[in-house]
């Protein structure tokens, strides 16, 4: 009983809200064809699939995406796939990385 209780004021103390958080699921589609691991999804297997649909997180949670990202997932009788593609409207330019969780700034990359 004391877990339960337990239970129920870590569930209030975080805002659960069981409603807010029911999405319907995704169905994952079986590989059509075979694919290579050699970091390029660009088979034609990959190509058949659907891009899954992304949202934004930071700066700005659930805001326009700025750049073109595509996530495909798919499995066949053994593993799980997981491709993603992350494009770069200007590639020269790097950006100064800043971690919100412990305050400090990783170096930039070029």
């Amino acid at each position: 009983m004391r877990l339960l209780y337990t239970g129920l004021l870590l569930a209030a103390l975080l805002g659960f809200q069981p409603d807010a958080w029911a999405q319907d699921p995704t169905i994952l589609p079986r590989l059509s064809g075979s694919i290579q691991l050699d970091g390029l999804s660009n088979e034609p297997a990959w190509e058949a699939l659907a891009p899954l649909p992304a949202t934004m997180y930071q700066p700005v949670f659930q805001g326009e995406m700025t750049e073109r990202t595509e996530f495909r997932i798919a499995y066949d009788d053994n593993y799980l796939y997981v491709a993603g593609r992350f494009y770069d409207t200007d590639p020269g330019v790097s950006y100064p990385v800043h971690s919100t969780e412990t305050g400090a700034r990783l170096p930039m990359t070029t």
